[in-house]
């Protein structure tokens, strides 16, 4: 597992190292700055609603749990 995390950090090291380098030698190609941009923006919206999804399942279900709760208590206590 630890190997796994340790590719993992050095293939996005690698990237990384290899995107400042392109920043600063003459190779900086601006259209492929912009697209890069651009594909980090969609990235960080696409986790941003997929986090709003999940916030809001959760929350439907919390409430589901509460309801359900009420009802049980409801029927134990009018058994009594």
């Amino acid at each position: 597992m630890l190997n796994y995390f340790h590719y993992v950090a050095s293939a996005q090291t690698k990237k990384l190292l290899k995107f400042s380098l392109s920043l600063f030698r003459r190779g900086f190609n601006p259209s492929k700055c912009k697209t890069a941009a651009k594909m980090a923006v969609a990235r960080i919206k696409l986790l941003r609603i997929k986090r709003q999804v999940v916030v809001k399942q959760m929350n439907h279900n919390l409430d589901l749990f509460i309801y359900l709760f009420i009802i049980s208590e409801t029927i134990r206590k009018r058994r009594l």
